[in-house]
Formats: structure tokens, C-alpha cells, sequence
């Protein structure tokens, strides 16, 4: 099974009905085998146009904001081709792309889901990156009159425009 992420961009619907569109989405991606890892929701926003469906006449209006939604999902390797028709048969998906995901879990990577359901403040990993973050570093000490300086004093071409005309007269 390899990664994708499924990125949806959906008309704007009251709130019941993008949940029972969301609901069919991924029962469509289960019914074909597919792992559902994830769903992000990025927001509403406008259109920079007025997006209109493959499909529907000129003469309708387009869609003028919508939602953005991002699936991360497992796949069989030839499942993409066979969902893409499936999903855009909702009339309310307006685009939908499945990318590959460059990034896949190690090798021995194992999902312990007793320390994943603690609260952020006690999961163990949360606590490494908590110390990480209070530890004292050492810096050079600033030193004024130094920031910037590449070139020796009265060097600088840009600085002292007399340097330039005696190198090069």
C-alpha cells in the first residue's frame, strides 16, 4: 500500500451536510480497500474565479468559495484510478487530486496507541521535545561594531568610493 494524500476542495454546504459528504467520502475509500489515517480540514475560503464542475452548462453560476479538505489515506497501488471516478460522481466535489506522499514511516516503526491517547503534556515524545527546548545554549558574546563587517576598515568599495579609483588607477 503505498501513501496519498486525496486534497478535496468541496462547495460550501452547511455544516450537516459537509459531515454526510465527508462520511460517503470515506466510505467510499474503505469499501476499496483503502486506510484512512487522516482528514485535515483547511479552512473556506474564496475562490480567486467562480469554479464550476467538469460537466455543467456554461449557463449555471459557479461556485464562488468552498472548502479544502486533505485525506491521508493507503492505497493499492492501482486504487487511485479506480476511486478518482467515484468520488467526483458527488455533486458537491468540485476538484479532487491524489498525491504521493514522499515521506514513508521507518522501517520499524510501531504505533503504540496506549502512549499516542495521553495528553499532549504526558506522551513521552512531547516531554523530549519539551527539554530540548529548555536547554541552556551558549552563544558568542555579542560584540558592537562588528555585525556586518566583511571587509577591513576604509576597505569597503561601497563604503569609501576613493578605495575603488586607486586600485584600479
Amino acid at each position: 500500500m503505498a501513501p496519498y494524500e486525496m486534497f478535496l476542495s468541496v462547495a460550501r454546504l452547511p455544516k450537516d451536510e459537509l459531515v454526510s459528504l465527508l462520511k460517503r467520502m470515506g466510505t467510499i475509500l474503505l469499501d476499496n480497500h483503502a486506510i484512512l489515517r487522516k482528514i485535515e480540514y483547511l479552512g473556506t475560503k474564496q475562490f480567486l474565479k467562480p469554479v464550476r464542475k467538469k460537466g455543467i452548462k456554461r449557463c449555471e453560476p459557479g461556485e464562488t468559495s468552498g472548502s479544502f479538505f486533505v485525506f491521508h489515506v493507503d492505497l493499492p497501488p492501482t486504487a487511485k484510478y479506480e476511486l478518482h471516478p467515484q468520488l467526483y460522481l458527488e455533486k458537491d466535489v468540485l476538484r479532487l487530486s491524489f498525491e504521493r506522499k514522499m515521506s514513508l514511516l521507518p522501517d520499524g516503526y510501531t504505533c503504540q496507541l496506549t502512549q499516542e491517547m495521553l495528553p499532549p503534556s504526558q506522551r513521552p515524545s512531547v516531554k523530549r521535545l519539551i527539554e530540548s527546548g529548555r536547554r541552556i545554549t551558549h552563544h558568542q558574546p555579542f560584540n558592537p561594531g562588528t555585525e556586518g563587517q566583511r571587509w577591513p576598515d576604509n576597505t569597503n568599495p561601497r563604503v569609501n568610493p576613493r578605495v575603488e579609483s586607486e586600485n584600479y588607477s
